[in-house]
């Protein structure tokens, strides 16, 4: 049987499982990065603040204490091991994710206005 080299003289087969071993050790190390913990807590407004955004939670969490899940895409909001709220990751500069069902019914009747100063 012959054994066919690579560039650097090593047999193409253990070339193949190297390859496949630094990807598998990188893409491991991704995915433990790929996940960030927080503890905070929940505003009076019913929103957490998350590196300088703040995204919703239902309006009963005010204040609670809760841990926030963050990945490259998505932000997950956790009391006592039990997610109540998903969003997807905004930048920040202090905007809202507000989702309408976290509000208050007398809050919801307002969301819709148009908040532009009179002419």
């Amino acid at each position: 049987m012959r054994v066919q080299r690579g560039r650097d003289g090593s047999p193409i087969a253990d070339v193949g499982l190297r390859v496949v071993s630094a990807v598998s050790a990188t893409s491991r190390r991704a995915a433990i990065r790929a996940a960030e913990w927080r503890v905070r807590r929940v505003g009076i407004d019913y929103h957490v603040d998350v590196e300088g955004h703040f995204y919703s939670v239902r309006y009963r969490f005010a204040r609670s204490e809760v841990e926030v899940r963050l990945t490259g895409r998505t932000v997950e909001i956790f009391v006592k091991g039990e997610r109540i709220a998903v969003h997807m990751r905004g930048s920040g500069n202090g905007k809202y994710t507000t989702l309408a069902d976290h509000m208050p019914s007398s809050h919801r009747r307002y969301a819709d206005l148009d908040h532009r100063p009179y002419p």
